[in-house]
């Protein structure tokens, strides 16, 4: 799939009695932890706006988006190293993408991970594709809060 491919797509209308107000009354289910560590890989390498999108019942595509920027190819590059990294190294996760596109480039990198994709953009890229109003018909989950290392979370400085 090229850069371009997915942005020439249009969103799959909801289907008869799918709307917004059936998933979420159907309960908050919890996010996938393989998305959630991709949350903290793109974190970790300071990725600013993050948002996550639930595309269940809109699309067929996949499940969920992780849509986040950063300031420079290079940042852009770090971000896509570090979540893939993260998904691989656990010996109970082992979890490769099944394509990248746009790592060379770095001005919109997509990471397919089957259940989610993960969208990186510079800021240009990221006002002109404009994924968020693309997709507003998903529903958009909470980013769980970045983690801190132990010894700031517990407040104590030394």
């Amino acid at each position: 799939m090229s850069e371009g491919n997915l942005s020439s797509s249009s969103p799959i209308p909801p289907a008869d009695g799918d709307t917004d107000a059936n998933l979420e009354s159907a309960g908050a289910t919890p996010l996938p932890p393989d998305l959630i560590e991709a949350v903290r890989g793109a974190q970790a390498k300071q990725a600013e706006d993050l948002r996550i999108f639930d595309l269940r019942g809109v699309t067929s595509l996949t499940e969920y988006f992780l849509i986040c920027g950063g300031t420079n190819q290079r940042q852009n590059q770090a971000i896509s190293d570090e979540i893939e990294r993260r998904l691989k190294e656990p010996e109970s996760r082992k979890r490769l993408p099944l394509g990248v596109e746009g790592y060379d480039k770095a001005d919109w990198i997509l990471m397919d991970y089957g259940d989610f994709i993960v969208h990186i953009f510079s800021g240009q890229a990221r006002k002109y594709y404009d994924l968020e109003r693309l997709w507003r018909q998903a529903k958009e989950c909470a980013v769980p809060p970045e983690e801190l290392p132990a010894h700031l979370a517990s407040g104590s400085v030394s």
